[in-house]
């Protein structure tokens, strides 16, 4: 009769580790699809307030125009200038900036790395 007592409570008190392993499992669980599905509405709310936005084309225009003027050789040295301005005068903070403002703009996620 003891013996089937002291069976019986390792019984329950293993039933119940699992139990609690279990329910730790399921929250955790529970978090990360929290997490993502908060994510990916983020990202539809920020895709949503960019329908009317002409930010996109505003930097495609940019980048063409850019890219034409390295072709006039008239205009060489001034793209040439503002390139090294752009690199060695401007603050960190602003290139970061500017580059994630430019990947918002094409769809490429800069924040992503910072979160390490």
């Amino acid at each position: 009769m003891i013996w089937g007592a002291l069976i019986s409570g390792v019984l329950e008190i293993t039933k119940d580790y699992f139990k609690r392993q279990k329910e730790i499992v399921d929250v955790k669980h529970q978090t990360r699809i929290k997490k993502i599905t908060a994510k990916q509405e983020w990202e539809n709310k920020a895709v949503d307030g960019m329908a009317g936005s002409w930010k996109d084309e505003l930097w495609t225009v940019f980048f063409v125009a850019v890219l034409t003027a390295c072709f006039i050789p008239d205009l060489k040295p001034y793209i040439e200038e503002g390139f090294y301005t752009l690199r060695v005068s401007t603050p960190e903070w602003f290139q970061w900036a500017l580059l994630m403002s430019i990947g918002a703009s094409f769809g490429i996620k800069l924040t992503d790395k910072f979160k390490r």
